[in-house]
């Protein structure tokens, strides 16, 4: 693994002010448009010919594995965007008793459905500056399906209902090694609460949820980052997950892409948000105890 160079990190204030939540504001997209000129490689022709009775098997396409140039290029796949060569997801993941967590070294081609061409990138640091964070979701033979923190589509696109939830087809062997993490946040919309697990400790509590028109989505989705800023949350760590609004685009307001968070407030009880969970601060002590990567599946 190479040596990483870490960027400047960014003013925080401004990230807190304009990147939180569904519930906190945005950072604006700069998403790099993808190398129009990238081909996969013909696969290479049999010069013998078949026999008459002989059934000629299909070539496979080749994988296109980009260059460095090529991959710089690809859209990056960070919260605020929008890749429909993503894969909805509305699964779960193969255990919810730990998880395999991926804390990237480099960039990440990210392919769709076909596996053949990339589509866009994870970054190997994020917008707050620290190592991106992914998770597995499936494994098939030489691809990992992974979580990423874009979306797919916008619900203004879908007829004002989008995954809240996006996932991609890497290859197994540009992952790190993975963390297993043993933790997992389950939060209950109809209960009102988010249950911590982190190894053999399980506690709930109250939590305050999406009103009607700007409902908490449910799903599996992962902490994706944690940051504080005096000036938002009462100062207390704001937990950002990788799941957006599934009904609207920006159902708080600026350009956060719908991010949902769970966050204090002196209110934890009832429907009052615009998609995020609202948490007291003992509950986001236990949260903030997770590494990042854990997942989150909230539940009807």
């Amino acid at each position: 693994m190479k040596t990483l160079s870490k960027p400047q990190a960014p003013i925080l204030s401004a990230v807190a002010a304009a990147a939180a939540l569904a519930c906190i504001g945005g950072l604006a997209l700069s998403a790099a448009t993808p190398d129009t000129d990238a081909t996969a490689p013909a696969p290479i022709a049999s010069t013998a010919a078949p026999s008459p009775s002989t059934t000629v098997p299909e070539t496979p396409t080749p994988v296109l594995v980009p260059s460095a140039a090529q991959l710089e290029a690809l859209p990056e796949a960070r919260y605020d965007a929008v890749i429909a060569g993503l894969l909805p997801f509305d699964g779960t993941l193969a255990s919810d008793a730990s998880a395999s967590v991926y804390r990237l070294a480099d960039d990440l081609a990210l392919y769709g459905e076909d596996r053949v061409e990339p589509v866009a990138r994870l970054a190997a640091w994020d917008f707050t500056a620290e190592q991106t964070v992914t998770v597995a979701a499936a494994v098939d033979g030489e691809w990992t399906l992974v979580l990423t923190p874009a979306r797919q589509s916008l619900p203004s696109q879908n007829g004002g209902t989008a995954p809240a939830q996006s996932a991609a087809w890497v290859l197994t062997t540009d992952l790190p090694a993975p963390e297993t993490v043993e933790a997992h946040v389950t939060a209950s919309i109809s209960d009102q609460t988010v249950t911590v697990r982190n190894g053999d400790s399980v506690e709930t509590y109250s939590a305050a949820v999406g009103r009607a028109g700007t409902p908490t989505p449910t799903g599996t989705g992962y902490l994706e980052a944690r940051f504080s800023d005096p000036s938002q949350a009462n100062g207390e760590p704001i937990q950002l997950t990788s799941l957006h609004s599934a009904v609207a685009d920006e159902p708080y307001r600026g350009d956060d892409g719908g991010l949902i968070a769970i966050h204090w407030s002196e209110n934890t009880v009832g429907a009052s948000s615009h998609g995020c969970v609202r948490v007291d601060t003992q509950a986001l002590t236990a949260l903030s105890g997770l590494p990042t990567g854990t997942p989150i599946t909230i539940t009807d």
